[in-house]
């Protein structure tokens, strides 16, 4: 009985953490890592209870690992930079001899230079490892995976009731610091609230995609089974999931995220790219014709103009204040410590270093590029890390694609469109820094090593 009742406690996890934890509300993560301890610490009661524990499969372990060792690492920044800098920490934001004492350790040493931010993001590296060895020990079929994605789109419907309510009031419900009239849901950011509808729309979108599917291999019984299957989606219950996913793309264009609607077509294009290649060419047809018809709506909804106008902002931000300057000064720290980084959560610090007088008005929070952040913090080691942990699950996803059943394919396609929208977003957002997010990226990331676990201890039998 444990198995169901961890497998919904992560669809509540799924469908309500975005409420809290999209402005990242650290009572918020407390509360859910908590509630994560407990549920981790009585399943693994009712293991020892059963008598039922089992060698972890090879799968579950290496996927692991990377995860593991993350926490290690991170740990050990703390550590080395708590010996550093002793009580005076917080004085590295204003230079001075701790400053010093920092850049005086070798290039090589991992340390933080911000620990108390590192802390707080051990503790979230702690709360995301739990969820994805809960999310591997739940997840057994693709019912389950299926059981967690409608959860995902359940959070994203209701991202957009919120926001539509909220335009309609012209009052914020969760967030009271944002700028009045934005379309942001529970999130403090327009951008970050369009990326989370753009992965749940890749996950309806690519149930749709694999429900039209591949037909007959006589090439003109193909087309002809392809637009039949076409035909019976707009009069069938796929038709309102399309619907659904029409709307969560449409929210997300409304917001004036040109980057998330970008991540959402592209990661479409390459998910479809990937299946086809999967299957051999089969389904090209249905498929290019779903994905033109989202790319056209969120053309239309978004407008070439905005699109033009975010590459012009890139181009005009080089030495300046947009995203490329805020990149090239990232990767002049990178090259000063490409091994370990300045510490998880020290991105200011860092930065801040290297500022210099071209660059005077530039706060940087962030570098709005996931991938650039982390090799900031923490470096090749960490970036390698974190890389080994990803390309596991994309390889375990893509061979979900090849080894399952139409109704298994069909969600892992789901979830691999989704995951890809997320990675690719991170690119010029650092979404997946936001907890709500990362908890998606973590619970599916599980569920697909979960299902080829599955898949692997089938075909031996």
């Amino acid at each position: 009985m444990i198995r169901p009742a961890v497998r919904y406690y992560l669809c509540v996890v799924v469908i309500a953490s975005p409420l809290p934890l999209g402005s990242n509300r650290q009572w918020a993560i407390d509360v859910l890592l908590a509630a994560t301890l407990v549920v981790a610490a009585a399943t693994c009661l009712a293991q020892a209870a059963s008598h039922r524990c089992r060698k972890s499969s090879r799968i579950a372990v290496f996927a692991t690992v990377p995860l593991v060792l993350w926490i290690a690492f991170v740990l050990v920044q703390v550590v080395v930079g708590r010996v550093i800098a002793g009580d005076q920490s917080e004085v590295i934001r204003h230079g001075g001899d701790v400053l010093a004492a920092y850049f005086a350790a070798p290039w090589w040493l991992p340390f933080s230079l911000d620990p108390t931010s590192s802390i707080n993001q051990l503790q979230r590296s702690i709360l995301y490892l739990l969820l994805f060895v809960l999310a591997l020990y739940s997840v057994r079929s693709s019912r389950h995976v299926r059981l967690l994605l409608w959860a995902f789109m359940v959070s994203a419907l209701t991202q957009v009731g919120i926001s539509f309510f909220e335009h309609l009031q012209q009052a914020e419900l969760f967030n009271t610091t944002k700028k009045l009239g934005d379309i942001t849901g529970s999130f403090a950011n327009r951008n970050h609230f369009a990326g989370y509808l753009a992965s749940a729309a890749a996950a309806a979108f690519g149930v749709v995609i694999a429900r039209v599917g591949p037909g007959d291999s006589h090439t003109m019984n193909r087309y002809r089974h392809a637009i039949a299957r076409l035909l019976d989606m707009l009069m069938g219950p796929t038709f309102l999931l399309f619907l659904v996913a029409m709307v969560m793309t449409g929210a997300a264009a409304v917001s004036g995220s040109r980057g998330a609607v970008l991540a959402l077509f592209g990661g479409l294009v390459l998910g479809v790219v990937w299946r086809l290649i999967a299957n051999r060419g089969q389904g090209a047809f249905s498929m290019l014709v779903v994905t033109s018809i989202v790319g056209a709506v969120a053309f239309i909804t978004l407008n070439e103009t905005l699109v033009l106008s975010r590459l012009a902002e890139l181009v005009d931000g080089i030495g300046r204040s947009g995203r490329l300057g805020e990149w090239q000064l990232a990767v002049r720290a990178i090259l000063e410590r490409p091994i370990a980084g300045y510490g998880v959560g020290s991105l200011i610090d860092g930065l801040s270093v290297h500022r210099n007088g071209a660059l005077p008005t530039l706060t940087y929070d962030h570098v709005h590029n996931v991938y650039i952040e982390i090799l900031v913090e923490s470096g090749l080691i960490g970036f390698g890390l974190l890389g080994w942990f990803v390309l596991q699950v994309l390889a375990a996803t893509s061979a979900n694609l090849r080894a399952r059943s139409t109704i298994g394919a069909e969600y892992s396609f789901a979830a691999l469109l989704s995951l890809l929208v997320m990675l690719l977003h991170a690119f010029v957002e650092f979404n997946l820094k936001i907890p709500s997010v990362t908890t998606i990226f973590i619970i599916v990331s599980g569920a697909m090593l979960a299902e080829a676990r599955a898949i692997r201890s089938y075909a031996r039998r």
